[in-house]
């Protein structure tokens, strides 16, 4: 089975899909807030300050990666 028929059967299925679309969503809206964030001229740092927590987080966070606040 090629990777195009793969995908296909893998599509119909509306568990599969549904949590494509999820994940879909999810890389959009981190996308968008990275790009508010630098459109307002806000650092990493300044954003984790005001967070209350590390850079290295905002960056997870950004990268898809989930949010520990420490």
């Amino acid at each position: 089975m090629g990777l195009k028929k793969l995908q296909a059967a893998v599509m119909n299925d509306p568990v599969a899909k549904m949590e494509y679309n999820k994940l879909k969503h999810q890389d959009t809206l981190l996308q968008m807030l990275q790009v508010m964030r630098t459109e307002a001229g806000l650092t990493q740092e300044v954003i984790a300050q005001r967070m209350g927590t590390r850079p290295s987080h905002v960056s997870r966070l950004e990268k898809g990666g989930g949010l520990i606040l420490v």
